[in-house]
Parts: structure tokens; sequence; C-alpha cells
């Protein structure tokens, strides 16, 4: 599972993360504040959010020698750039947002949205495991949705507060509540309470929701 937009990134994988766990699942993950192979987690110090390719090879390796079956890569737009995602076969794609920031080494806003761009696109030639769906989650309140819809996909899960995008399977936050104390939700008849306070944190738990459907996470553990 890949997580790659400009907010939100690390706090959706290990929201992912988290569910897998709770779901039964050993899990591994690597992203800009920690690392994680099944029981054992330990702090990002690398100062890299995605470590150089062999690196994360190695991590994605040790995952599966302890028997994990789930691996959730934050995935930014500089490590697709230096081709750190080159021979990971994605099978879920997550786009938290996008704005203009994090562009300078990319020269342009176009070049840092079309680097994002290719996690979506490696989703079609990568290798597929024991029938396992190529699913793309998308934000499809941010305004670049449309874009990383447009990517082949064999499902696209649309997550936000609006009623849904084109042929995306929706998931839709109703009822929402935003205090200082948390956030409570619904998708559908399913109600939700996130500790976490803002808004941002809401879609962060919406984009992880929606990846653990897209992997098969029954409703009630989510």
């Amino acid at each position: 599972i890949g997580v790659t937009g400009t907010n939100g990134k690390s706090t959706t994988t290990e929201y992912v993360g988290r569910i897998l766990e709770h779901a039964g699942f050993r899990v591994g993950w690597t992203g800009t504040t920690s690392f994680k192979v099944a029981d054992r987690e330990w702090t990002n110090d690398r100062k890299m959010t995605m470590l150089g390719r062999f690196a994360t090879q190695r991590l994605l390796a040790d995952m599966v020698g302890a028997g994990c079956g789930y691996a959730v890569v934050e995935t930014s737009s500089q490590g697709i750039a230096q081709s750190r995602h080159v021979g990971i076969d994605y099978d879920v794609a997550v786009f938290t947002n996008l704005t203009p920031e994090h562009i300078e080494s990319h020269g342009g806003f176009d070049n840092y949205k079309a680097a994002k761009g290719k996690l979506f696109r490696a989703l079609s030639y990568g290798k597929r495991k024991d029938g396992q769906k190529k699913v793309s989650v998308v934000n499809v309140d941010d305004e670049h949705a449309e874009y990383f819809l447009s990517f082949p996909a064999d499902e696209k899960i649309g997550f936000g507060l609006s009623s849904g995008y084109g042929d995306t399977t929706p998931v839709v936050a109703t009822h929402v509540a935003l205090s200082s104390d948390g956030t409570t939700f619904s998708v559908g008849p399913e109600a939700f309470a996130l500790s976490p306070i803002g808004r941002f944190n809401l879609y962060n738990a919406l984009a992880a929701i929606s990846a653990c459907r897209a992997v098969g996470v029954p409703w009630e553990k989510i």
C-alpha cells in the first residue's frame, strides 16, 4: 500500500498500519516518522521520508521474513523522482492531497504532480498477487483528483465529504462533528469516533479507511 500526497502521508500510513494490526494482520511500514517490521518499531532518524531503493527493499524483505501480510510505504515525490519506488509492486495507491509545496527540487508544480502520478501509473504494471485487485484511493475533494483517477486501476475508491466522483466507489463522511475533543462522523451506517482533532485528520482517517476497505478489511474492524 503506497501513500502519497503533500500533507497527511505519515499519519495516514500509520492509521492504515494500526487498523490492519487491529484486524489481526502482521504489518510493516516505512515512513517519515518511523519504521515497523511486525512487532519491532523504531524511529526514523535518517532524515528521509523514503529510504534509498536497496534500503527500502531490505526493509520489505525483513517484513516478509517476519510474516507480515501487508507493507505500507509512505511514498514521497522526491523518492519517486529518484526512482526509489522502482521494484515495489504496489497493489493500492493512496492520494491524500496536493498543494504547491516542496516543488523547488522538481522544477515546478506540474513536475511535482507528475512525480506523484507515477505511483498510480505503477499500479498497472506491478506484479499481481493472489488475486489482489489494483486499487487507487483518491481524495475526491482535492482539485487534482481527476488527474489521479485518470490512471488505470481495477477499482477506484473516492473518499471525502462530497457525494462521490464519477465511477469511483464512494467513501463519504456524513454527520461530521468537529470539536476540541475529537471528531465523530459516519460512513454509510458505520459510526466513527476519532481522537485526533481537526478536519485534516478526518481526511487522513478517510484515506486510511478507504485503503483498508481496498484490501477487504471488514467495516467493524476498521
